[in-house]
């Protein structure tokens, strides 16, 4: 018999608020402008700062990031996008007269191969409104969580602030 209980399950541990593109089609719809910067890794910590020169001296691999909130599988993340032909995709869509704002339609990210042999394809999807399920979702996940606040700090809102939603 050992120190706990023979009854004690360990608890499943809260959903994570971040996501993963996983192999195949990732639909998701951008909720709101990302949040730009530069990434990189010390002690196996992931640094973001907003300035390539806000490194610590003698980094050499910062990844040009993009966090940005998505509703994904019924659920509201935060998404990571370093991948530059991902990025290159979406500013070109947003860019473009006939696509435009981004969170006006949802985009398939396509995920094939592994490892260095990973490609993207991005893929935007006819356009519709935001469904009334995202919406209320994204109010309430920035009630208690500040997504923009990647530069520092914990996330974690200190105030009861109401913020504007993108739509």
């Amino acid at each position: 018999m050992g120190l706990l209980e023979q009854s004690y399950e360990v608890p499943s541990g809260g959903e994570s608020r971040f996501m993963r593109l996983e192999p195949g089609e990732n639909r998701i719809r951008i909720l709101d402008t990302p949040n730009m910067g530069y990434q990189y890794f010390e002690d196996n910590k992931c640094i973001k700062v907003t300035e390539k020169n806000q490194a610590a001296d003698g980094t050499n691999d910062l990844k040009h990031f993009w966090d940005v909130p998505v509703w994904a599988n019924g659920k509201v993340m935060i998404l990571t996008i370093t991948q530059k032909t991902i990025q290159i995709a979406l500013a070109s869509l947003d860019e473009s007269d006939e696509w435009g704002n981004m969170n006006e339609y949802d985009v398939i990210v396509t995920k094939s191969g592994q490892s260095l042999d990973t490609k993207y394809q991005t893929t935007p999807c006819p356009k519709s409104a935001t469904s009334k399920a995202a919406k209320d979702a994204y109010a309430d996940f920035c009630k208690d969580y500040d997504w923009k606040d990647v530069f520092g700090g914990n996330g974690e809102k200190s105030d009861d602030s109401d913020d504007d939603l993108p739509f």
